[in-house]
């Protein structure tokens, strides 16, 4: 596992796993960023409507940008799914766990709804959460 993609108070958690469960599937390579921060933030000025005017960057290439972005996080999201669900599983069997992506148009009226925000900070653009 690559410790420098998982961060936050999670950190001890993932890393004190004896053997993590890395996430398995079809042979599809995991996102990476393609943009740089300062590309992704103006790319969600954009979609949010705090800038309109932007050379070479229309809403459509904003949009593209915030996805891969946000797509970027599927991998730690999956490691820490995985733990949580075997973790889960250890105290109960019926354990549920469940992921989610903020979709693009969430993001963009977060975005417009609190200026101060950039969408390279924005800190729920995924989630994991567990019940039984």
């Amino acid at each position: 596992m690559n410790q420098a993609i998982i961060s936050g108070d999670v950190d001890s958690a993932i890393l004190a796993d004896q053997s993590p469960e890395e996430p398995t599937g079809d042979s599809m390579p995991w996102t990476r960023p393609l943009h740089g921060r300062g590309r992704i933030d103006l790319a969600g000025d954009v979609m949010s409507g705090r800038k309109t005017l932007v050379p070479d960057m229309d809403l459509n290439t904003a949009l593209d940008i915030a996805g891969n972005w946000r797509s970027s996080h599927g991998y730690p999201l999956s490691i820490i799914f995985a733990s949580l669900r075997r973790r889960g599983k250890k105290i109960d069997d019926r354990a549920l766990v469940a992921s989610r992506s903020k979709r693009l148009p969430s993001v963009a009226v977060k975005l417009s709804r609190f200026p101060n925000m950039e969408l390279s900070q924005m800190q729920d653009l995924g989630g994991v959460s567990s019940g039984s």
